[in-house]
């Protein structure tokens, strides 16, 4: 390798390398989490907001980070490119590509297709690289055994801390049903729902179908009529709401806690009163997070 070509790689990596580490630095400490510089600074000085905000890893540590990683990527490409690094390492300018995309998409950067599950992604090329940085490093120690030990203690160590605890923590805790509930007074409701219709019952709902088609009764989401009505006919009037279900030969209406999320607490309410007061339904079964009318 020519010396200029060298020096001129070799100023790069320590550039890089003052990157990585100053935007590692503001990741650890210049972040509004509880115990960090920033975070304390900023309580105790809470009319210095937008100025703290200037020093945070997300304002400016982040990009530096990015930066780091380009300039790795580019550096990978051109070795290859250039016959130093077998063509075969290809791979590894493209996982740091890889990881560089699912990063930014963690950060909310514009530069995202998607971010669902980006940190599924983002888990599979870490995998990658830490692998071949891990196999690399035992490697130079091929004729130490105690060094080897110590580097497969500290991957060990690092695993459990990473992910080890947080796993453990995740699998032994209390799940809630789903993510979609509002209330245990409105799972109750559904429950009873479920045991004490006959399956097939045509139930018409505001807010969620799944939850009506799921437990064996019937509504018809992909009818255009069923469709267009739980759009506009939550606005309706108790006796227009009363027409339509006869005429649909709907027998049963849900009003739960999902409708609430959906229309606001008041509006809700509001409608509640209306049906009641209304002599055209009949409540059959309340929860207070879950109310079953029928039509009379």
């Amino acid at each position: 390798m020519p010396k200029k070509l060298f020096y001129s790689l070799y100023l790069i990596s320590i550039l890089n390398f003052a990157f990585f580490i100053i935007s590692s630095i503001s990741f650890s400490s210049f972040r509004f989490r509880a115990g960090t510089f920033l975070k304390n600074y900023m309580l105790e000085n809470p009319e210095n907001y937008n100025y703290v905000y200037s020093f945070t890893f997300k304002r400016w540590g982040i990009y530096l980070f990015i930066i780091s990683l380009l300039i790795m990527i580019a550096v990978y490409v051109y070795l290859i490119y250039r016959d130093i690094i077998p063509k075969e390492k290809v791979w590894l300018p493209i996982s740091l590509f890889w990881f560089l995309y699912a990063f930014a998409g963690i950060y909310d950067i514009p530069t995202q297709l998607f971010t669902f599950r980006i940190w599924t992604l983002l888990a599979f090329t870490i995998s990658i690289l830490i692998g071949y940085g891990f196999i690399t490093i035992t490697n130079l120690f091929v004729k130490s055994l105690i060094p080897r030990i110590i580097i497969w203690l500290i991957l060990i160590a690092l695993i459990f801390y990473t992910s080890g605890v947080q796993k453990y923590a995740v699998n032994t805790a209390i799940w809630p049903p789903g993510a979609f509930w509002t209330s245990n007074e409105e799972i109750q409701g559904y429950m009873w729902f479920k045991d004490n219709l006959p399956s097939d019952t045509k139930v018409f709902t505001f807010s969620n179908n799944a939850l009506v088609v799921g437990l064996d009764k019937f509504i018809c989401p992909w009818c255009k009529e069923v469709s267009d009505y739980q759009r506009i006919g939550f606005n309706q009037s108790s006796q227009q709401n009363y027409n339509w279900l006869k005429k649909e030969k709907y027998n049963y209406i849900i009003i739960d806690g999902q409708t609430a999320r959906k229309f606001g607490s008041n509006e809700t309410n509001k409608k509640l009163n209306e049906l009641q007061k209304s002599g055209l339904f009949a409540p059959i079964y309340n929860t207070g997070g879950f109310i079953l009318f029928q039509t009379i």
